[in-house]
Formats: C-alpha cells, structure tokens, sequence
C-alpha cells in the first residue's frame, strides 16, 4: 500500500506536469481541465466521489491485470506483453486528457502513466496497483490548495488528511509487530 500511494502521487505529478512542463519550456498553455463542480456542494458529495473512487480503482486495477495476463497467456515473452498492453492501453490513458494543444507532452506523459501502471503491477502487485489508482483517482479532481478562503479548501484538506491516513495505514500494518520507529536504542 506504501507503495501504491507513492505511485499515485507520482502520477498526480504526471497530470500536473501538463501544465508546468509547458510552462517552464515558454510554450502555450494546455486548457485546465475544471474540477468536478458536485465537489463544491458539501461533505456528502465529497464522500459519495470518495466511495465512487473504490470501484472505479478497483476495475482500472481488474483491467491493467486482465490485459496483461491475456496477453502473457497468447506471447508468453515479458517485453511483447508490455509493448502490446501498452499499445492496448495507450488510448484509455490518453483518454479525455488530451486536448491537442500540445500533444508531444500529453502523449509523453500518457506513456510514463502507463510505464508507471506496468511498474507498479509487474513489480509490486495487484494491491499496489489497486492502492496507485486509488490515490490519483481521488487527487485528480480535487485541486489541492492551502488557501482556507477558497470554496474547495475543505475539500482539499480532507484529501490530504485521508491520503497521510492511509499512508500511516500502510506504514503500521507494515512494521507488523515491531515497533513502530525501530528497536529503542538502550535496550
């Protein structure tokens, strides 16, 4: 889980470096893509996109393996399976994100998203992947501010407490039953 989160934020990093890449290189700005406006209506709506999340990460997650495990069923060579879930999965990636302003950065963060899936599942597992979805479902449609005046503040602090939750989660459960820091140094 530690790692799914990690690889979740890094693939929020990837959505945001649609518009900062441009920014920095002095090209045209992509269009924003506008934040779900349900989010604005209150905690429940808040918590109802929260438990959305699960299923949507779940069936991602069920897609990615389903996909892969085809494919290493028909070629059974490792770097075959990956070029052709790649080439599968190429347009879910790019999807509805693509707006063609520039496509060379948009197509170039599809594929890192998509070599960060295959990361994340070749190497970690399914949990892993279920936990990465997860965590850049739920940070992709809440801008993230620390400015407590703006309408989706509440919003974006409840994301951060829930994501820094999960993360102490899965930094528990995995220490089992050791200590939580380590050995004390006297004993």
């Amino acid at each position: 889980m530690l790692v799914g989160i990690a690889m979740g934020t890094i693939g929020a990093l990837l959505i945001a470096a649609r518009e900062l890449v441009p920014r920095w290189f002095g090209l045209p700005l992509a269009r924003a893509i506008l934040p779900d406006s349900t989010l604005l209506l209150g905690g429940h709506h808040v918590l109802s996109t929260v438990f959305q999340y699960v299923r949507y990460s779940l069936t991602f997650a069920m897609w990615c393996v389903c996909i892969v495990v085809f494919f290493k069923i028909v070629v059974r060579r490792t770097w075959l399976v990956l070029l052709l879930s790649t080439i599968v999965l190429q347009p879910i990636a790019v999807g509805n994100g693509v707006e063609g302003s520039q496509l060379g950065v948009e197509l170039s963060i599809a594929l890192l998203g998509t070599a960060l899936v295959f990361a994340t599942l070749l190497r970690f597992g399914f949990l892993a992947l279920l936990t990465m979805f997860y965590v850049f479902l739920l940070t992709d449609p809440i801008p993230l501010t620390f400015d407590f005046s703006r309408p989706y503040a509440g919003a974006s602090t409840w994301l951060l407490v829930g994501v820094a939750g999960l993360a102490a989660f899965a930094f528990a459960a995995s220490r089992g039953d050791e200590p939580l820091f380590g050995r004390d140094l006297l004993s």
